[in-house]
């Protein structure tokens, strides 16, 4: 389910300087960061 959420301009720029997908990408990257491992 789709949600409205504060990205900084910058960071939305980057990704989508990289192309046509960039909020796939963008989804992969934010994806990857909550499964990693938590240090204690």
């Amino acid at each position: 389910m789709p949600k409205a959420h504060y990205v900084e301009i910058g960071v939305v720029a980057y990704f989508k300087s990289t192309g046509e997908g960039w909020q796939s990408r963008m989804d992969g990257v934010l994806r990857r960061y909550v499964a990693r491992p938590r240090s204690a």
